[in-house]
């Protein structure tokens, strides 16, 4: 296999001079704190808004991309995505590069498809989102020769990173504990703040690029630190405030914010004039949920706790079930057996690789290289080095009618392992170029990428780079090195992963669709489909499709069609329910489902884009993939 290159970022920081000062002592006494009963509406924040799934640390994926260096490098320990929280441990310190770093947007593999949710397809908008956020504890060391333990963030422009020439940039180290200067810090939740315009820098600032792939997060320069994180939030910068009142106390600097339900208190602000009685709390940087509100020192809560709970507004998010680029017409759906791992007739061939027929899907246990056999590990004359699986394709497939490969994929590993193997890979079978009988050729695709867990991805078989062949064998010289340009399609294979690692792989595959552009004739009604992100969440919802999502979302309206009224029952009449002919388990119907009219629509390409609105905040998506009306 093609190794991929892994690229690593090691800076020295140098220390901080701080100067020493002495906290008074917080004097107990009771109180009564009081918030709005009313929910806040939340900050307008990227991974919510752009990504439709915010960074709060409830899955693995928001932070597994390229964890450890995608396997190749010893950075986090004792990695954890439990009840909310993200926590590890750094392997070693800032000039070995290996001090616990992590990205919550990664750009994308080099000389690799950009699979899953990678930076490239959703770039941050420097001009935008400038506002960072970082609710976490760090179990920070006394100071050493780096001075006070420190954080910073990284910005990457593509896939490249800090090589090649690339424009990066990165904060200057910014104190953990700053009041305890150099002395042994006792060790708070608090939530770390940062203007990216306005933070000393070094390299590239954040506004000299428009856009950024990459975003990275260095919790401690020190090796062996714990760190936890809550949430992380990157907002427009525009305040969310609240009004909060307590009993007068001149010893009181900080407010405190604990989530419902939990015993953690995480300090959001230490500007807190303690005489007044009252302060005005910007939340656009905490996470949406409810808190209890206390005040107290810099270094401790609390001296008073509110009894009700201050509640900020979850945007309202939906995903898109149709449009989709697997919701189209599927190849082996129509050829009457779906790839969708339900039997062993889906499938044949399967080589260097244990597996089996789990309940819907199809399970691959792949060895380590040095203890396949000689006919999977390349010591054998003909032998194969990945484990692959053959599809059932009992007809030709029309590469320039069949446009989109999407799959749905299980990977157990521990993070990712992309230059040792975390890799798919399509091959696809036509005619020879001499024509002859049984003499064929073979293409093998560029690398797919995959993340730990399970995941959907999509592959544009149409576009120059992800349709092209990495690899041909076999009669292939005069024939075109891509899948849209190829002769019908004999037969297709999946290779689920190239493990040259020292470990066993697990995966597994739900299911694989081969489908075409989604094509309605004008006139026609096309049902959009759409799933709420959080369960229970109630909203509205305004649909408008669009030549142009970025710019102009809302540039038409979907007009819904309206079934005509039934006509006046007769004495004999006997009224039937509608029966909808759906023959394909990804036409299902979503949470919200609409059917739209397009009698109106001037043929064209368009996108689907739904706004929501709950009454307190709003939000754009738009369908990835587009809906073609002739």
């Amino acid at each position: 296999m093609k190794k991929i290159a892994a690229l690593s970022i090691g800076i020295l920081m140098l220390g901080l001079l701080l100067p020493r000062r002495i906290l008074p002592a917080l004097a107990k006494i009771q109180g009564t704190v009081t918030v709005p009963a009313s929910p806040v509406a939340e900050g307008k924040d990227y991974a919510t808004q752009v990504l439709g799934d915010p960074w709060d640390m409830s899955e693995y994926s928001d932070i597994s991309q390229y964890l450890n260096q995608s396997g190749e490098v010893d950075v986090v320990q004792n990695v954890g995505v439990n009840n909310g929280i993200f926590s590890a441990t750094s392997s070693g310190d800032v000039s070995q590069g290996r001090n616990g770093w992590f990205f919550t947007v990664f750009p994308g593999y080099q000389t690799a498809i950009h699979t899953g949710r990678s930076g490239s397809k959703a770039p941050i908008d420097s001009g935008q989102y400038q506002c960072f956020y970082i609710a976490m504890k760090v179990d920070s060391p006394a100071a050493n020769q780096f001075g006070p333990d420190q954080y910073r963030v990284f910005w990457f422009a593509d896939d490249r990173l800090n090589g090649s020439g690339a424009p990066y940039g990165f904060t200057n180290g910014i104190p953990l504990y700053p009041e305890y200067n150099y002395d042994p810090p006792v060790p708070i939740w608090k939530l770390y703040s940062i203007d990216l315009p306005v933070q000393g820098y070094q390299q590239t600032a954040w506004t000299d690029q428009s856009q950024w792939q990459g975003f990275r997060i260095d919790p401690t320069i020190n090796a062996g630190v714990n760190y936890a994180v809550d949430w992380v939030r990157l907002t427009d910068c525009s305040p969310r405030t609240v009004t909060v009142t307590f009993t007068p106390n001149a010893a009181i600097s900080a407010v405190w914010l604990r989530p419902a339900g939990e015993t953690r208190r995480i300090r959001i602000a230490t500007d807190v004039t303690g005489s007044s009685g009252s302060y005005v709390l910007d939340v656009q940087g905490v996470q949406p949920g409810s808190y209890y509100v206390g005040f107290g020192d810099g270094r401790s809560c609390c001296t008073e706790e509110s009894t009700g709970l201050l509640t900020i507004n979850q945007t309202p998010v939906v995903t898109f079930r149709s449009p989709t680029f697997y919701s189209g017409e599927d190849f082996a759906t129509t050829a009457g057996n779906a790839w969708d791992m339900s039997s062993p007739n889906d499938y044949s061939g399967i080589r260097c690789a244990q597996y089996g027929q789990g309940d819907g899907f199809l399970w691959f246990r792949t060895p380590p290289e040095s203890q396949q056999p000689p006919e999977c590990s390349g010591q054998a004359t003909g032998a194969v080095s990945d484990p692959f699986v053959y599809l059932d394709v009992p007809q030709p497939i029309a590469p320039a009618e069949y446009r989109y490969l999407s799959f749905r994929f299980y990977d157990n590993n521990p993070w990712q392992f992309v230059p040792k193997g975390s890799i798919v890979r399509w091959v696809w079978t036509v005619q020879g170029d001499s024509g002859r009988p049984g003499y064929e050729c073979h293409l093998v695709s560029q690398d797919m990428p995959f993340d730990v867990g399970s995941h959907i991805y999509t592959i544009d078989l149409w576009d120059a780079f992800e349709g092209s062949a990495e690899q041909w064998q076999g009669e292939c010289t005069s024939l075109p090195k891509n899948w849209q340009n190829s002769s019908p399609v004999l037969a297709v294979r999946f290779d689920p992963n190239e493990n040259i690692t020292d470990h066993e792989f697990y995966n597994e595959i739900d299911w694989i669709r081969l489908t075409r552009p989604i094509v309605v004739q004008q006139g026609e009604r096309y049902r959009i489909s759409l799933d709420t992100f959080f369960p229970g969440d109630t909203f509205n919802v305004s649909l408008y499709y669009t030549s142009d999502p970025q710019n102009q979302p809302a540039q038409h309206s979907v007009v819904l069609y309206t079934p005509p009224a039934p006509p006046s029952p007769g004495p004999n009449d006997v009224y039937l329910p509608v029966v909808m002919n759906i023959t394909d388990s990804f036409n299902v119907p979503g949470d919200l489902n609409y059917l739209w009219d397009t009698t109106s629509v001037f043929p064209g390409t368009y996108y689907i884009c739904a706004l929501t609105d709950d009454g307190l905040n709003q939000a754009t998506f738009c369908s990835e993939a587009p809906v073609i009306v002739q």
